[in-house]
């Protein structure tokens, strides 16, 4: 099945792809509008055929003929073809010829050059082919081809070529060589013109003249269709500035040939809003999650507008160099040594508490050791330091009383390595159950750096509450 198949479409392919061999001959081309013209047409075909050779038209007088071929056989047919309604100059006569098998037609020209009765002379005679595309953008160039036929056995040797519209214009001289029997003078003229990138959307025309000695021999007109072009706007950033202050002149033009809109849009964040300002107002857009100043522009053809944006860090930077010197100032006059201070109660009695525990903990925040470190603590007048031997605990090395602050404890703490912690526990004892709170006075330390200055720290009072 699939055999067949493929011998089907390779006969059909084999019928379609098949052709006559066509070869035309001139022996009398050039005539007058009395005489007839003469051509042997030879006709080969390696299948073989019955053919039908004729003239469909009504302005040449020719003879139909038939013609049978053994495959791979040739055969010369003699036409004659005399005028009847045509003028003087040259005509390419249409031959059509028929495959009686499969009805396909081929069509040969026959070329005749028909001289004027009156005179013995030429007239002059081209035939114009022009190709140009019906419509166009005006950023493109325009291509024009003209294809010159000398029509008759007279050289030109001087024409003037013109091509003319209103918006560009081209002449030259050009020349054809005669058209004989044996050749044809012919010349093809390509031309590309620019129209104005601006040119709004309309049909112009463009003439084509042909001139020899000073008389119109060729004149035609074709019709250009100038389509709209609309690109996005062009985008030109010009930037300067100085000792953080920047202008930023966005230029945006339009390049198409009507009158368009656009929005044009910049990404800025919340601070740099701060301190930008613009000549012209501009939106703000929320934008998957990015900020921008949108500006709405409409522009004619060729037009241009000029955004100028300003963005001044010069007073936000003054506003961080004074934060930064009040930070570092903090920074530098900030003690190394941190002092945190909390109690827990450890006894009750009838509803209140009357046995605490003081935990201060010292911490070096620095990077280099803390020398010869002493803490001081307060004990109120309503409590008293209750003495214990704690393994690990460090003991006071004075206890004094205070008749205004209480009793006085002092630790010789000695030195605290870098970033070294150390915990200070010990116990008071009230002399009456407190019921509600306590306030607990602030510990303070003294110590020396590494370099041997002297400092201070101490912690914020403690406030103890209990139900």
């Amino acid at each position: 099945m699939k055999k067949l198949l493929l011998l089907a479409i390779l006969l059909v392919c084999s019928i379609a792809a098949h052709a006559v061999d066509v070869e035309v001959t001139p022996i009398t081309d050039v005539i007058s509008l009395d005489d007839t013209a003469s051509f042997d047409v030879t006709l080969s075909d390696p299948l073989g055929g019955e053919y039908r050779v004729y003239y469909g038209g009504v302005e040449w007088d020719i003879r139909p003929q038939t013609v049978n071929l053994i495959a791979g056989e040739s055969k010369t047919i003699n036409l004659d073809v005399r005028p009847l309604y045509v003028n003087p100059g040259q005509h390419g006569v249409p031959i059509s010829i028929r495959t009686a098998d499969t009805s396909s037609v081929q069509r040969v020209d026959l070329l005749v050059n028909v001289k004027s009765q009156s005179s013995s002379s030429y007239l002059p005679g081209v035939n114009v082919r022009v190709s140009m595309p019906d419509q166009i953008s005006p950023v493109s160039a325009l291509p024009i081809r003209l294809e010159l036929t000398n029509s008759n056995p007279l050289n030109l040797s001087e024409i003037k070529l013109n091509i003319d519209s209103d918006y560009f214009a081209h002449e030259e001289i050009v020349s054809l060589d005669p058209t004989t029997k044996t050749s044809e003078g012919s010349l093809v003229v390509e031309k590309l013109f620019d129209l104005p990138n601006t040119l709004e959307p309309q049909t112009i025309g463009v003439t084509f003249r042909l001139i020899v000695n000073d008389q119109s021999i060729y004149r035609d007109q074709k019709s250009l269709v100038v389509r709209s072009h609309t690109p996005s706007f062009t985008v030109d950033t010009q930037e300067s500035g100085s000792l953080f202050k920047y202008v930023d002149e966005i230029t945006l033009t339009n390049e198409g040939n009507v009158v368009q809109s656009e929005s044009y849009k910049r990404p800025i964040s919340m601070v740099k809003a701060l301190v930008t300002s613009q000549s012209s107002d501009a939106a703000v857009l929320k934008e998957d999650g990015k900020r921008y100043q949108l500006w709405l522009v409409e522009l004619g053809p060729g037009e241009s507008q000029t955004i100028t944006v300003t963005t001044n860090y010069r007073a936000f930077i003054l506003a961080i160099l004074l934060i930064i010197i009040v930070v570092g100032g903090y920074l530098f006059m900030k003690s190394p040594l941190v002092l945190l201070k909390r109690a827990i109660v450890t006894q009750t009695e009838e509803g209140g508490f009357n046995m605490l525990k003081v935990h201060i903990t010292l911490r070096n925040n620095s990077g280099k050791a803390l020398k010869d470190a002493v803490v001081y603590d307060t004990i109120p007048h309503l409590a008293n330091y209750f003495k214990e031997d704690t393994m690990g605990s460090l003991l006071p090395s004075k206890i004094m009383k205070n008749e205004k602050k209480g009793t006085l404890i002092k630790f010789d703490v000695g030195t605290l390595d870098a970033y070294e912690e150390r915990i200070i526990t010990y116990r008071i004892q009230t002399q009456l159950n407190i019921l509600g709170g306590l306030i607990l006075p602030e510990t303070t330390s003294r110590f020396k750096t590494e370099s041997g200055r002297e400092r201070r720290s101490k912690s914020l009072p403690y406030r103890l509450y209990h139900r």
